[in-house]
């Protein structure tokens, strides 16, 4: 799953959705957590590369996004996404 690019298209699904819980910002990274599906606790990290966060999304905001895997955690269920290149995006989802 490394490196992968996800969704990607797989069964014509062209993004995931999920909920922004937080957003934090650590030498000029951002990073922000998600609750995919109804979720309560964040299952999901998006990390942007610098200068890739060129909107700010407020928490409680459904996104919708299609990244690049870095890290998987099986149990508890943890993914880490970069938004790092063109086919890499970010944008308000609606419901």
């Amino acid at each position: 799953m490394k490196n992968a690019l996800i969704p990607a298209g797989i069964y014509g699904v062209r993004a995931l959705k999920g909920t922004v819980s937080s957003i934090t910002i650590a030498d000029q990274t951002t990073f922000m957590t998600l609750r995919m599906y109804g979720a309560k606790e964040p299952e999901v990290t998006l990390r942007f590369a610098t200068g890739q966060a060129k909107r700010s999304f407020a928490e409680g905001s459904l996104i919708a996004f299609q990244a690049v895997a870095i890290d998987f955690t099986k149990d508890p269920f943890r993914l880490a996404l970069e938004i790092c290149d063109s086919h890499c995006f970010v944008e308000l989802s609606s419901k």
